[in-house]
């Protein structure tokens, strides 16, 4: 029996690598030992299952489903074969004829149930899987490749060229960029494994590739794999963050006081200077000194407050008139540059429970942002509203400036990241934290050229809790 297996695995694995017709002109062979050796449809089927769990592991996943087809036309080969010489036979009768007929119904079922069992598997994998043969046509896509490149549609990609079917025949696309590596493996037989691939719409990709080859040595297929790993790497940086703003808050407190106290030294003696100098030019060194120690203490300001923030001492406070004495506040500002600012008001005045001091320094910094993104006669838009579904108040700071690219908008908000020359890129991470620990939301958007949205939701309160928040906060402080 053994060496009817052996013959037969040989036989079928030369068939499943070649596709080739000649194999099958002899099968009868086998057909004949089977004969011989009296088997019934019942152990040849079953013959074939074991033999076919055997060869099945050397087969790269996506070339299942067709080694399984192929093995089971290999199998109706040998049965025809088969049932020729078993009609031979003297005791062949009806019942013999209806064996076979169960054996061929029990093939189909096996290979549906392969056919199944191999997509429920890939289509649970979290992977977008994706098959191309020599000429650019997809042959195979799990759902997840579906979901990530094709979900506007019903109609499968199976049977579509690549590039037509997902950039409309353009090998640049903002949406599909992680599929070209499958067409740069097909073109040039290069193969990825695990290359992180960022798409332009922030998505992050581990891409790999693979290559079927026929017997030639040929490209017959390439196999492309990605794993979405963009919350990964989004919890990555929130770590690496979280991990530098501990090392700083070592630091933070010491270097300050050590530094700030010398600068206070030095800044008093300056201003007894600018009493004693008579000359013009003595006098604009002394002011740029000051102005220098100044800028100093503010760099020190910003490191501190965001090293050691503080938690917010809340108290209800009326939308509109925080947004009116801000507006006071940079009115100079603004008139300088020849900038105008539009505020629109929503007829509702939300009630807000917040750190008056803390909110007031977030929104100036993104107002500053604004201001410093603007040319003269540019213009900042600044709405108050609520949201109508969540009945967040919202305020929107909208700018025309030379707005930002998608790079530097999702690295905004990271300590330390700025493109001014001048800039300490605390100011937006300072702001990012100070709303979060009021339990609001921050999103900006940001087209070159265009300009910049900035919108922030905070939680409301009610009129009528007014009395019994402020009572709870005091019985939080006294405790």
């Amino acid at each position: 029996m053994n060496g009817l297996k052996q013959q037969y695995q040989d036989q079928l694995q030369k068939f499943l690598e070649t596709g080739a017709e000649e194999v099958l002109y002899h099968v009868h062979n086998l057909s004949k030992i089977c004969c011989e050796r009296e088997l019934t449809p019942e152990e040849l089927v079953a013959m074939h299952f074991e033999i076919m769990n055997v060869v099945i592991k050397g087969i790269p996943f996506t070339r299942v489903l067709e080694a399984v087809d192929l093995s089971h036309v290999f199998l109706l080969e040998v049965m025809v074969s088969y049932s020729a010489y078993w009609r031979r036979r003297p005791d062949f009768d009806n019942e013999n004829l209806n064996r076979w007929r169960e054996a061929v119904f029990q093939l189909r079922s096996s290979l549906d149930y392969f056919r199944n069992r191999h997509k429920m598997i890939l289509d649970t994998i979290p992977n977008g899987v994706v098959t191309i043969n020599s000429e650019g046509v997809v042959t195979f896509t799990n759902k997840e490749f579906e979901r990530n490149f094709n979900s506007g549609s019903e109609k499968s990609l199976v049977g579509e060229n690549l590039i037509d079917a997902i950039c409309g025949g353009k090998k640049k696309s903002p949406d599909g960029s992680y599929i070209f590596k499958s067409i740069e493996t097909l073109e040039t037989g290069r193969v990825f494994h695990e290359v992180e691939y960022e798409e332009p719409n922030g998505m992050i990709f581990l891409v790999s590739t693979s290559i079927v080859r026929d017997e030639m040595g040929n490209i017959k297929e390439v196999i492309a794999s990605a794993k979405d790993i963009t919350e990964k790497k989004r919890l990555e940086q929130i770590l690496i963050n979280n991990e530098k703003l501990a090392a700083i808050g070592t630091m933070a407190a010491g270097i300050v006081h050590e530094v700030r106290n010398p600068m206070f030294i030095v800044r008093g003696f300056l201003q007894l200077l600018q009493a004693e100098v008579d000359s013009t030019c003595g006098r604009e060194y002394l002011d740029i000194a000051l102005e220098e120690i100044d800028r100093a203490n503010t760099v020190l300001s910003d490191f501190l407050s965001f090293a050691k923030p503080t938690s917010p001492r809340r108290t209800p406070v009326k939308l509109h008139s925080l947004i009116n004495e801000i507006c006071q506040m940079i009115e100079g500002e603004i008139a300088l540059r020849n900038i105008k600012l539009e505020v629109v008001h929503s007829d509702n005045d939300p009630l807000i429970a917040i750190d008056k001091n803390q909110i007031k320094q977030a929104l100036l910094n993104i107002l500053k942002n604004a201001i410093e993104a603007l040319e003269s006669d540019g213009k900042i838009r600044l709405v108050v509203s609520q949201d109508k579904k969540t009945g967040a108040a919202m305020i929107i700071v909208e700018d025309n400036g030379r707005g930002m690219d998608e790079g530097t908008v999702t690295k905004i908000f990271e300590p330390f990241f700025t493109e001014k020359e001048t800039g300490t890129g605390l100011g937006m991470p300072i702001s990012y934290r100070i709303i979060k620990n009021h339990d609001g939301s921050i999103e900006i958007d940001s087209v070159t050229g265009r300009g910049t949205r900035v919108t922030i939701c905070l939680p409301v309160i009610s009129e009528g809790s007014t009395t019994e928040f402020v009572d709870t906060l005091a019985c939080e402080n006294v405790s």
